[in-house]
């Protein structure tokens, strides 16, 4: 049986385009991937190679398209091209999948117009923190920080409610789904502060946006809304092209990451003993 690429784009809210090679039938690839992606929070609209993928894009909106880098008719490259030279208005994130995880995989990937990068076969919980770092909306249930508000003090940093809506997407086996999660989440936040406090020292309003929106939605949809109203700040001064009050601003953001670190460390040592 030869190996399946199918390609997956997922309606607004959250859309996505996932094309995977599986030594399955078009079908059971697309049903199983379809699940994972609706446990995520995700609808998927599919299609079969770069061509219809480029099609699809341009009959409708999706916030994130998943574009495997091998596809017939259509490379995940040509496609990535595509998409980005008829694309109006705001930039839609396209992130590469591939099997071959070479060196300069992804620097192919970012010329072509491709924003990230995750190797195949994708790990769940990686899976999940792509999304949700490039996600231009937040899950369903979860507020907009469009308008941001102020920290409430006494509250605490992060959300139960929605570790608990993260957990329950793991699967019965999978003990170490949150840790994981948690983890990654916890490193990625780590180099993004890093690069902000970069970008503050440089005078480069241009990268703090964009880092700091970056931050921002994969705290608001990890449950840590505090966070995520710092880097909203820190949005809005990029924006303004004004860095006056940022280095403020980050270290408040830092101050604020320790206490989230400090709670998801604990939470992930709970969910580990009730596995």
């Amino acid at each position: 049986m030869s190996l399946v690429s199918f390609c997956l784009l997922i309606f607004p809210f959250r859309s996505i385009n996932k094309i995977d090679s599986k030594p399955v039938s078009i079908k059971e690839a697309q049903k199983v991937t379809v699940k994972l992606l609706e446990k995520l929070g995700y609808r998927a609209d599919v299609a079969a190679n770069g061509r219809e993928a480029v099609e699809a894009f341009e009959r409708g909106r999706y916030d994130i398209i998943l574009m495997d880098c091998s596809m017939p008719e259509m490379d995940g490259f040509d496609a990535a091209r595509a998409i980005r030279a008829t694309e109006a208005g705001a930039r839609t994130a396209i992130i590469a999948m591939t099997a071959n995880a070479l060196e300069g995989d992804r620097e192919k990937c970012i010329a072509a117009g491709m924003d990230d990068y995750i190797a195949k076969p994708v790990d769940r919980s990686e899976l999940a923190h792509k999304l949700a770092r490039w996600s231009t909306t937040t899950m369903v249930g979860v507020s907009s920080l469009d308008d941001p508000t102020p920290p409430e003090n006494g509250t605490p940093s992060i959300d139960a409610t929605r570790l608990a809506e993260l957990a329950e997407l793991s699967d019965d086996d999978d003990s170490q789904w949150m840790n994981t999660l948690i983890t990654k989440f916890l490193r990625d936040s780590e180099t993004r502060l890093v690069q902000l406090q970069a970008a503050a020292e440089t005078g480069d309003p241009g990268t703090l946006k964009d880092i700091a929106h970056s931050l921002k939605g994969s705290a608001w949809n990890m449950g840590a809304g505090k966070m995520a109203n710092h880097a909203q700040r820190l949005q809005l001064m990029g924006q303004s092209g004004t860095l006056d009050g940022a280095a403020e601003a980050i270290a408040r953001l830092k101050e604020e990451l320790s206490l989230v670190r400090a709670q998801l460390t604990a939470a992930a040592k709970e969910f580990v003993r009730k596995k």
